[in-house]
């Protein structure tokens, strides 16, 4: 199992019990996942405002902290010379735990091996399951979203700070998540939210009741990624936004391995793979699937031959 991988196994222990509560976005409703589904609820009056965090630890030592605590690490140019840039959404975080250090290590590493420079934001207090103040999370629930620009604002505040100061702007920028931040990646993706050039989430993503109405007249369809850990209870959700994906013809990826709450090996590689490809047609298998689906085929084709063999020789 490769380093990076072991970071992300490392904090999702940490977290689970936490990031098992992570929302799904719903218009209507706050939706638990991958807890059961709870009842709608009724919309508040006016939003809380959301309190952002100002512990000064929050990214690793072997990060650059940028304005509004959002962490940074350079990293090379892709195979194929372009500046790459992930926006990395963390998953439920207690305030002051440090679990986000583990991922934040884990991506950066990551980015050195296959050629991307990182931003991993902070999210917001209050916005989370239960609104609590110990617990960072990103505004899902449109109950929370009022905070949304604001903090979408610092993304784009940080990538421009590194572009002045290297000179150079990102060839391509993509938004991943784990866990609650799969939520928000998700969300922001089905709504065209950002000018980005694709998406992954990883152990997370959803796609709430009625998104295939809603995300229907959605012109700014950026490619997704869904990467589902099979043993996790948010595989049901993944395989809902899979199946959302699919309706909508909306440029996507889907593949499966059997793990619980992590970034599985290889599938960060995978969606830097699809994302990156110029031509991202739509898919939802998984290679593994995709590679059953061609081997019951050609079992058929091999059928269908010997058939046409045999009666063949009935008629001479």
């Amino acid at each position: 199992m490769r380093l990076w991988s072991r970071f992300f196994q490392v904090a999702s222990a940490a977290v689970f019990l936490v990031a098992s509560n992570a929302w799904a976005d719903d218009d209507a409703a706050q939706v638990p996942a991958p807890a059961p589904e709870q009842p709608a609820l009724a919309a508040p009056a006016a939003p809380e405002k959301a309190a952002a965090s100002t512990s000064t630890d929050w990214c690793s030592s072997e990060l650059e902290t940028l304005p509004h605590d959002v962490c940074y690490a350079p990293g090379p140019v892709s195979k194929a010379g372009k500046r790459t840039l992930v926006i990395f959404l963390h998953g439920l975080t207690q305030v002051d735990s440090g679990w986000q250090h583990s991922l934040q290590r884990g991506m950066k590493l990551a980015g050195k091996r296959l050629g991307f420079s990182l931003l991993t934001p902070k999210g917001r207090t209050k916005v989370g399951p239960g609104k609590k103040e110990d617990t960072i999370a990103w505004p899902i629930n449109p109950s929370v979203r009022a905070v949304e620009d604001e903090v979408i604002a610092e993304w784009i505040e940080a990538k421009e700070l590194v572009e002045k100061r290297d000179g150079a702007k990102f060839d391509e920028v993509f938004v991943m998540g784990f866990s609650n931040g799969a939520y928000y990646a998700s969300s922001l993706a089905l709504r065209g939210r950002l000018e980005v050039d694709g998406y992954g989430v990883f152990a997370g993503g959803s796609a709430p009741k009625g998104t295939t109405s809603s995300s229907k007249g959605v012109k700014n369809r950026k490619p997704v990624f869904v990467a589902i850990a099979s043993k996790d209870e948010t595989a049901k959700k993944g395989r809902e936004l899979a199946k959302a994906l699919k309706e909508l013809k909306w440029p996507n990826r889907v593949v499966s391995a059997p793990v619980g709450h992590v970034v599985a090996d290889g599938q960060l590689e995978q969606s830097l793979e699809y994302l990156r490809a110029p031509d991202k047609k739509a898919s939802a298998k998984a290679p593994s699937e995709q590679s059953g689906s061609k081997k019951k085929t050609a079992k058929k084709s091999g059928k269908t031959a010997k058939s046409t063999k045999k009666k063949t020789n009935k008629k001479r």
